[in-house]
């Protein structure tokens, strides 16, 4: 595995690969960029491409491309490193049995079934006709590995046991299902479409009946069950191929259906995923929020697609997300739109209203007398209005609501309103308060195990360090280590060998983020060796305080005259450095 890493990190380069999720900016001979792991204002990510190494000095994060790729699409190694493989143009081929973790047999398994499902479909006319009636490409179907599961109680059973595969793993990865008389296949005579996890790993599937039937022959769909790979709260049907251009678009357009996200993307809207018959959580959007902000509903015109758009609409408004409805017509969903006119999709997409605004039309358009519209305008649309940010934007949609309901005044909305905010305000106050208590105890713990001194010495230690690594170093580094040596009262300063290699790696990477590019290097090391030694001094003045009070609590005349003389002689030295 570990030649398989180094071939991947020589052929990517970690500006390239970083540069694909966050914007960067020259930094001297590095880059920077606000840290995509956490919320802040002025850039404290660093990327080194000498080093092929980034470190974010707000929040601690740092390594190497995988570690990057493991952080920003929430996977594990195995998960990052298949990323990378892809786009590397690297195949990771080698599977041992016996040295496999449990969760990497899993995929192995159903990576198999699919693979058995993508040859049924090739022998299954049929279910062929029925993709090819509803629009859907052989290379769309291709692409998204779109299979078949025969209408049998034990094809893809046997050909697992035929892997050697046990009954006990299969059903633990949901394609069996033990019955009264042993196990039998879970997907029977269903089109298969495999469920992927952000690295393009297929973590479960979902199986639709077809043909004219369907209503005789149990549920339309059928999911994997909760497993250990698969949690449907967290996993967006297509998001592993959609995410980068979520990313160049700064947009997720979101759909309901696999038939919808693959017309979507055979139209070429790449930026599309599906909830895949499940109901959007605050889960999937954290998972999209970490590529863009812009959310674009596209859900079915119906009751229950309507109802399911409230949901996530005020899931993805509270995490701050700007949300855009389609207006889909007639009441088809966006696969039977996209089968007409691919074309028509395209541009409704691009024209999405804002959600306040297309609430606003919706409610109007339902021939509503003004008070019931003025009740239902309060109900659904105020909290959305109160929700956003900035008075100006509120401003421009209640004065719509109040040309709306044909109302002289704007005051009883804006009263409204208020209660809708007091209301959001209470629930937000009380995360606020938690969040805010964690951080302050998050300082308070940091108070404890950093002081000023070990900061400054973990600079002087990262700029040695760094120094000495370099063909021309562009301070005397001799001195600095004579100095620093002097001040501890050491004969020499072999403790920086003891540090940890990962360790010394990120002081140096600290310090040639800091100082790369300063001008005065020297005085930069003076005005750390001055405050180094000014730290050093009023620790020894500490501890000998600490130690006269015992004296003279012991009553040890001679021992206090001692130490109160040493006292009065660090005084004085420190008093001299200001």
């Amino acid at each position: 595995m570990s030649s398989t890493v180094e071939q991947i990190k020589s052929r990517l380069d970690v500006v390239e690969v970083i540069g694909t999720y966050v914007k960067l900016e020259s930094a001297g001979t590095n880059l920077k960029a606000r840290c995509p792991f956490h919320s802040e204002k002025t850039p404290s990510f660093f990327v080194s491409p000498s080093r092929q190494s980034f470190h974010c000095f707000g929040c601690g994060k740092g390594g190497d491309i995988v570690s990057f790729v493991e952080e920003i699409e929430g996977t594990d190694f195995a998960g990052a490193l298949k990323t990378l493989a892809d786009r590397a143009g690297i195949k990771i081929t080698t599977f041992d049995r016996k040295k496999a973790t449990e969760a990497e047999l899993q995929f192995n398994i159903l990576e198999k079934a699919t693979q058995f499902f993508e040859a049924r479909l090739k022998e299954e006319q049929e279910a062929i006709d029925y993709l090819k009636k509803r629009g859907l490409s052989g290379k769309t179907a291709k692409e998204f590995r779109v299979g078949y599961a025969r209408d049998s109680w034990n094809s893809l059973h046997a050909f697992l046991r035929g892997e050697k595969f046990s009954d006990a793993q299969m059903e633990k990865v949901g394609l069996v299902v033990r019955g009264d008389k042993g196990y039998y296949d879970r997907f029977r005579g269903r089109i298969m479409f495999p469920i992927a996890d952000i690295s393009g790993r297929v973590i479960g599937f979902s199986g639709r009946l077809f043909g004219g039937e369907e209503e005789n022959r149990g549920a339309k769909y059928v999911n994997t069950p909760a497993t250990d790979l698969y949690d449907k709260s967290r996993v967006l049907y297509g998001f592993d191929k959609a995410r980068l251009e979520i990313k160049r678009e700064d947009a997720c357009i979101l759909v309901e259906g696999q038939m919808d996200l693959l017309m979507s993307h055979q139209a070429g809207a790449k930026n599309t995923v599906a909830v895949s018959g499940t109901a959007l959580t605050e889960g999937h959007l954290k998972i999209i929020k970490r590529f863009t902000d812009n959310l674009v509903f596209a859900f079915d015109p119906d009751a229950a697609g309507i109802k399911a758009s409230a949901r996530g609409i005020n899931s993805a408004l509270s995490l701050g997300m700007d949300v855009h409805i389609v207006t889909l017509p007639d009441g088809r969903d966006p696969a039977e739109l996209i089968l007409d006119d691919s074309a028509r999709w395209k541009e409704l997409v691009g024209s999405a209203k804002h959600v306040i605004d297309y609430y606003l039309e919706l409610l109007s358009s339902q021939g509503h007398d003004k008070r019931t519209l003025g009740l239902n305008i309060s109900e659904t649309v105020l909290p959305y209005i109160a929700a956003l940010s900035g008075k100006m934007r509120q401003a421009y949609f209640v004065s719509e609501v109040a040309r709306m309901l044909q109302m002289t005044s704007e005051d009883p909305i804006w009263e409204e309103l208020k209660k809708k905010e007091s209301i959001i305000r209470a629930t937000g106050a009380k995360n606020k308060n938690n969040e805010q208590d964690k951080k302050a105890r998050e300082q308070e713990i940091l108070a404890t195990i950093t002081t000023r001194k070990e900061l400054v010495e973990r600079k002087i230690i990262g700029i040695i360090l760094w120094q000495d690594e370099m063909k021309k170093p562009s301070i005397d580094v001799k001195y600095l280590r004579t100095e620093y040596a002097i001040i501890l009262g050491a004969k020499d300063i072999s403790h920086i060998a003891s540090i940890a290699e990962t360790e010394q790696k990120e002081r140096i990477f600290e310090a040639e983020a800091y100082y790369d590019g300063t001008e005065d290097m020297e005085a930069e090391v003076r005005e750390l060796l001055h405050y180094f030694r000014e730290e050093v001094l009023k620790e020894e003045f500490s501890k000998t305080m600490m130690d006269l009070k015992k004296a003279e609590h012991e009553n040890d005349k001679e021992r206090s005259i001692a130490l109160l003389a040493k006292c009065q002689d660090i005084s004085k030295k420190i008093n001299a450095l200001k």
